[in-house]
This record gives C-alpha cells, structure tokens and sequence, in this order.
C-alpha cells in the first residue's frame, strides 16, 4: 500500500460512516486487485475541501 497524504488532512463528518466509506473502498481494492498489484490512498486539498482517492492496479469495475 501507497499513501499520499496531505499535512493538515483533518475531515469533518459522521466518524462511523466516514469509517464506513473508506473501509468499503480499501477492502475493494484489495479483493478486486491482481496477485501483487499495489493500492494507492492519497488525499489533495482542493479549495475549501479535502479531496480523498483510493485506486489500485486491477482491472477496474
């Protein structure tokens, strides 16, 4: 796993959905990975907003 992230990557929200959200996109990009391929998490901020992305190296939906 490769991670990015921003100093300051403070994000407001509900904790449990938020949670939530990132378990489901991480937990995806392992299953629906190739044998040996690499996850990437960065986040960017992106004017008032914190922009979060997690891709892998699979084939894709």
């Amino acid at each position: 796993m490769h991670c990015d992230i921003a100093e300051n990557s403070t994000v407001y929200g509900d904790k449990e959905r938020l949670t939530q959200v990132m378990t489901n996109l991480l937990e995806n990009a392992i299953k629906y990975n190739v044998d040996g391929g690499d996850v990437y998490v960065s986040t960017k901020h992106v004017d008032t907003t914190l922009r979060i992305s997690v891709r892998d190296t699979g084939i894709g939906i």
